[in-house]
């Protein structure tokens, strides 16, 4: 009775030009037509031709689809307190941590125009928590731990060829501190020696890895974000080391050492976040008691330096890393998207004062 049923939905649905696995799911019917027709092909080969070329075709098949994961598929990219930079239209993601894992040491690179993520490379040890500045068409990952240890290496990460190799040593044992690059020069601010927090300035040229004295702060500071912009080098919050949170912003001139300005920032702040970009000094999230979700914009132009509140942070955070990529915003980190699968990677505009989560494609 059941047979006499199927075969007479059968025929309804071939007299619609269809087959009944197409009424189920087109997918299944579209290979189901494919795959009815090799039985014929392979009985007009005969024995063993006929075998090998049906298990050529499963081969051709299953080769497709695995070369095809990595443009259909979206893959687990979830991780904290990750590295973070940046060349031309490419994040790169350094080492992190996940739950499931522990420390990571693998470099992943996402590229902002094709929206692919790739795997490019393995940090020589397992690291969190690294500082990675941009110079001379380089990435350099300092300042990182490994569990509770920071790691004293300076490493270079060459995107052209891919290869990842030490190339110097921190002077002296350093962590919590800034690292931000001119493009040409890298400067490492403040940090933690292991004895007491620091008020210098290092400066680094790629190559030499001897680290000399550019500029002291007006106190010494860790937790504290830097960048470079235009010769002037600017440093926001941070903590003392009595642990006491600062709200100062120090704009150094590069070349003399000297302190230009400073400005008393509304609230104390440590463990954020800042990009320049057209004369503005954007901050995003922090640290004052509890993670913060402001984004706040400072002018460094030729007039007072002037503090306001733009927007929020889909949620607040003290672990995200703000970067220009490809002359946009982008900030990495915070809350995870996609039920957590996904480390998120969104494009801030300044303008617009809104976000745009960015997704990617791949295989890792």
């Amino acid at each position: 009775m059941f047979d006499r049923q199927q075969k007479s939905v059968g025929k309804q649905a071939g007299k619609a030009g269809f087959t009944l696995r197409e009424v189920a799911n087109p997918i299944a019917g579209g290979l189901f037509r494919v795959f009815s027709k090799v039985p014929a092909f392979v009985r007009r080969l005969g024995g063993v031709s006929g075998l090998v070329l049906l298990l050529v075709i499963l081969a051709a098949v299953g080769g497709f689809i695995f070369a095809g994961h990595g443009f259909f598929f979206r893959p687990c990219t979830i991780r904290d307190r990750v590295g973070v930079g940046a060349l031309d239209e490419t994040i790169y993601i350094f080492g992190g941590t996940r739950p499931d894992v522990g420390v990571l040491r693998d470099v992943l690179a996402f590229d902002v125009r094709r929206r692919r993520v790739s795997p490019v490379g393995e940090l020589p040890w397992p690291a969190h928590c690294a500082m990675i500045a941009a110079a001379d068409g380089a990435l350099y990952v300092m300042d990182g731990r490994s569990g509770s240890t920071a790691i004293p290496e300076i490493v270079r990460f060459d995107p052209t060829n891919r290869s990842i190799e030490p190339v110097g040593r921190m002077p002296e044992s350093r962590s919590f501190g800034a690292v931000t690059s001119d493009g040409e020069t890298i400067y490492y601010v403040g940090g933690w020696d292991g004895a007491a927090v620091r008020d210098e300035v290092l400066a680094f040229s790629p190559g030499a890895w001897e680290a000399r004295i550019v500029a002291r702060l007006p106190v010494p500071v860790r937790n504290c974000a830097a960048v470079c912009s235009s010769g002037r080098l600017y440093v926001l919050g941070g903590e003392t080391g009595e642990g006491d949170l600062l709200s100062l912003l120090v704009e150094v001139d590069i070349e003399s050492g000297r302190v230009l300005r400073t400005f008393e920032l509304p609230t104390p702040i440590s463990r954020t976040t800042i990009v320049e970009f057209a004369d503005y000094l954007y901050v995003f999230g922090g640290w004052n008691r509890e993670a913060l979700g402001d984004i706040a914009r400072i002018s460094i132009g030729e007039g007072p330096m002037v503090h306001e509140i733009v927007g929020q942070l889909p949620a607040p955070s003290s672990e995200c890393t703000a970067l220009i990529a490809n002359q946009r915003i982008v900030v990495v980190g915070g809350e995870s998207v996609y039920d957590g699968r996904e480390l998120r990677i969104s494009e801030f505009d300044p303008v617009e004062l809104a976000f745009r989560v960015l997704r990617f494609r791949g295989s890792i």
